[in-house]
């Protein structure tokens, strides 16, 4: 079995099942050699330390659960709303040649950036600044549990470059006095 694995933020609703825009999702595709087809799952990430049990669509739910890459593209359009490229073409290749054991991840694919995100997430988390500045500064995980589990969503609690480039943005709002 191949996997291909990439962590995103959804872009928007395309449809009511399509969680809504900006929730953080992992996405896994790849070739299941066992039962000769591609899988497609998508799960909600939003708890700190680990992967929710929510999951958001399965091929493993639909009538015939074997995928076509037409398929998988089309049903990430209407969830997730966008994907690396260079995933979707490990996916295509795995069609083709059928790989077993072997996994890609492709870390974080976010399109909109950082600092945006931090800022639409400022408003409503509070203490999100200090916690993150109290984690760079002092490596120490301490803040609200809104405050923390943001962090775990975008994917700052487990990139330390990206605590850093946050640690940045926060700095400049407070230097601006925003």
């Amino acid at each position: 079995m191949s996997k291909r694995i990439f962590q995103t933020f959804t872009a928007g609703r395309t449809n009511s099942e399509a969680p809504a825009s900006g929730t953080s999702v992992l996405v896994e595709a790849g070739w299941d050699r066992p039962l000769g087809w591609l899988f497609l799952n998508v799960e909600r990430l939003d708890r700190v330390g680990g992967r929710d049990v929510e999951t958001v669509f399965t091929n493993l739910e639909r009538s015939d659960p074997g995928m076509t890459v037409e398929e998988i593209q089309q049903t990430l359009k209407d969830v997730v709303g966008h994907w690396p490229e260079e995933w979707m073409r490990e996916v295509k290749e795995d069609r083709e040649t059928r790989p077993g054991n072997d996994v890609s991840r492709y870390g974080l694919h976010d399109p909109i950036g950082l600092e945006k995100r931090l800022q639409q997430e400022r408003e409503s988390t509070s203490g999100l600044a200090g916690t993150i500045r109290t984690l760079h500064d002092d490596g120490r995980l301490n803040g609200s549990v809104d405050a923390i589990q943001t962090l775990f969503r975008l994917g700052i609690l487990s990139d330390p470059e990206r605590l850093r480039r946050a640690f940045v943005i926060v700095s400049t709002w407070e230097r601006s006095g925003e």
